[in-house]
């Protein structure tokens, strides 16, 4: 009876977890763009275009829900995270900017496609500052970067990726595709 009882309380959680990944996907549909979008909206046209000058480094991405309350876990949907990999043609870094979005930084973007150590740790510095200076701490996920690594379709911290790879840099697809190397082939540790 107890067995028995274990596999009807597992088979309701997947049950559970099945539908919930259904209705949020179709409740909160996820939205993936540009980071200066909702930068126009809360800016407006005019103080927008000012700053435009005045901003350097990564091309950057906002993944959030169509009502933009709570959506940093829409990354986690099924196939949500693969199809950001073939929008960028790459592997790609995720910071938690907060509960509500998920900012996202091709690998080719990152430099020059080739990251390594200390450029993940100012990616990690960049969410720390966020989240000390611009997340109230209820809101806050986690002061890490993360790595989605588009050939094996691994979710992994930035910092323990990098020091997977053999010469300790991630390197983009895009640039091995253009300089004809071959993949990287970063020997993970089994789950």
């Amino acid at each position: 009876y107890r067995r028995q009882r274990q596999m009807c309380i597992r088979d309701s959680f997947h049950q559970v977890m099945e539908d919930a990944m259904k209705n949020t996907e179709r409740l909160m549909p996820t939205e993936f763009m540009s980071i200066y979008e909702p930068l126009r909206e809360m800016m407006g046209e005019e103080q927008f275009a000012e700053t435009m000058g005045e901003m350097e480094g990564p091309e950057m991405y906002v993944l959030t829900n169509r009502e933009r309350n709570r959506g940093a876990v829409n990354l986690f949907l099924p196939g949500v995270m693969e199809r950001i990999a073939e929008q960028f043609g790459d592997s790609y870094f995720a910071l938690p900017s907060s509960i509500h979005e998920t900012l996202l930084i091709p690998l080719h973007d990152v430099n020059g496609g080739a990251a390594a150590l200390e450029d993940i740790r100012g990616l990690k510095e960049i969410v720390r500052q966020g989240n000390e200076t611009q997340v109230p701490p209820q809101e806050r996920l986690s002061d890490n970067v993360y790595f989605f690594d588009a050939g094996s379709k691994m979710f992994l911290n930035a910092e323990e990726a990098v020091s997977f790879s053999p010469d300790h840099k991630l390197v983009s697809e895009k640039n091995e595709k253009e300089t004809g190397t071959m993949e990287q082939n970063i020997p993970y540790p089994a789950l």
